[in-house]
């Protein structure tokens, strides 16, 4: 007899593809594979935003909250005192579209210009006590040398500020990375927003060999940090107009109009702040996350005047202008809380916003020329130096932007389509 098999080899194997494959193709074709997937994807965003977003308040740091003068326990939120709801009416759908199809430059072609920092310089000894020095590494994150004490504020200095792998990376990398940063004796969060509270970087100072660094917030902050391995003593949590004091420094927390949260339902939950840094004559303001209101002129009466400020000045919208101050805001600001001059933070290095990424400060610098108050314009990793005794006519700033390639394209594009 003929053997049907005998002359066609492995006869078996496409059979067993195709049992494997019907079934696979199947989920992932049918609905319930549609759904499935989705639910997997679901799942990965859950444990992913739960392991960064660290933990929420409670207990006595939640009854602490609930007696400050900033928390609505009708609503169980913090509130701004123009409790305005931002995001009431904001256009989703007009919002999406101009972050798919819009026509801004929002990451640079180009690295933009950096420079390695000289640490021995910038961590030499200052000669008088009104002496500082301010190194920007980018957004919101900036180092502090005060009579050799170091600050840093909002320090972002991972790969990304966010949950997932697929969002808010940066631009570039920074000019210094965490390990080379010298040992930090206070480290400010103005609040819990990714871009400004990175967890990555946290995980790395609390797991450092120095274990004396205060970590200086915001009511509820304090429950993210030591859910990122910061042990309960080293961590100091203010409500608006509170203060801290330590090794001569004075901190005191400012009133700020924004919002916090990290996960899907948590809104308002913890507070958000500005801080006044005081050491002897010298006095310095950080204003986190702010839109523009009165607070400004009440930080000003009540801590002003100020050496020098640190104002954030980018990732502004009018969808959100609520919550985050135009370039005109940020100079009034500046003269508001009554500072000598200011540094323009909170741009340059991830794309939150719907902006060119040079057009924060481009503009910031024109409004402070108009109305003649003082800007330092520093590239990433520049020193500035901070002398309250110098009374010599401060620099004319850079405008390093104007020669990057983008700047250049968009000025021939502005010349080509007017009239």
């Amino acid at each position: 007899m003929i053997n049907p098999k005998k002359n066609v080899p492995n006869s078996n194997a496409p059979l067993v593809k195709l049992h494997l494959m019907k079934p696979l193709t199947l989920i992932f074709t049918s609905v319930g594979g549609i759904v499935f997937l989705a639910l997997l994807f679901t799942g990965y965003l859950f444990f992913t935003v739960r392991k960064q977003s660290g933990d929420r308040p409670s207990g006595d740091r939640q009854k602490r909250i609930e007696s400050s003068p900033q928390f609505n326990r009708e609503i169980g939120r913090f509130q701004n005192e123009n409790p305005m709801d931002f995001q009431a009416n904001m256009p989703v759908f007009a919002i999406l579209k101009k972050y798919i199809f819009g026509s801004e430059i929002r990451f640079p072609t180009t690295p933009l210009p950096s420079t390695r920092p000289d640490m021995n310089a910038f961590l030499s000894p200052l000669a008088t006590e009104g002496q500082a020095r301010v190194l920007w590494l980018g957004h919101s994150c900036v180092l502090l040398n005060i009579d050799g004490k170091i600050v840093l504020l909002d320090p972002t200095l991972t790969q990304r500020v966010s949950p997932v792998y697929f969002l808010g990376g940066r631009f570039q990398k920074p000019p210094l990375e965490l390990d080379e940063l010298p040992p930090i004796d206070f480290i400010v969060v103005s609040h819990d927003h990714y871009d400004h509270l990175d967890a990555g970087s946290i995980r790395f100072f609390a797991r450092s060999e120095n274990q004396t660094t205060k970590f200086i917030t915001t009511l509820g902050v304090g429950a993210r940090l030591e859910s990122f391995g910061v042990k309960s003593e080293q961590i100091v949590e203010l409500d608006w107009w509170e203060s801290f004091e330590a090794q001569g420094f004075k901190f005191t927390a400012t009133p700020a109009q924004h919002f916090s949260g990290r996960d899907f339902s948590d809104a308002a939950k913890t507070l958000w702040a500005g801080f006044a840094i005081q050491y002897g004559k010298l006095n310095i303001f950080f204003s986190g996350d702010t839109g523009y209101f009165t607070h400004f002129k009440a930080i000003g009466e009540k801590l002003g005047p100020f050496d020098f400020a640190i104002l954030e000045s980018g990732q502004y919208n009018l969808w959100w202008h609520y919550v985050h101050l135009l370039p005109e805001e940020v100079v009034q600001a500046a003269l508001d809380v009554r500072t000598k001059e200011f540094l323009p933070i909170h741009w340059g290095m991830y794309n939150l916003s719907i902006h060119d990424w040079f057009e924060p400060i481009a503009t910031v610098s024109t409004f402070a020329a108009e109305l003649g108050v003082p800007i330092r314009t520093p590239i990433l990793g520049e020193t500035l130096e901070i002398d309250i005794n110098d009374s010599s006519k401060p620099a004319r700033p850079s405008k390093w932007w104007e020669s990057h390639p983008d700047f250049l394209r968009r000025s021939v594009e502005s010349e080509k389509s007017a009239p």
